[in-house]
């Protein structure tokens, strides 16, 4: 599964240079917003755990990863 994210993120870093987007720019908005969005699901996620066990937890996180990686693969 990462693999298949990894290939993804690739692909669209090839489509952004294809479509004359600047590099750099393009680049620190994808480092700035994938920060935000790990900061973002850091707080969220220790949140939620607090009310749920650490069994469930890990087994929502797992559905949660592979559901994205389904849905990046057909769209």
């Amino acid at each position: 599964m990462v693999l298949a994210l990894t290939i993804n993120n690739v692909a669209g870093g090839f489509g952004a240079g294809l479509s004359g987007l600047n590099i750099p720019i393009t680049t620190f908005l994808t480092l700035l917003f994938s920060l935000l969005a790990i900061e973002f699901g850091y707080f969220r996620g220790k949140k939620f755990t607090s009310r749920i066990s650490a069994k469930w937890s890990g087994i929502i996180s797992a559905s949660l990863i592979t559901c994205l990686a389904v849905y990046e693969y057909f769209i």
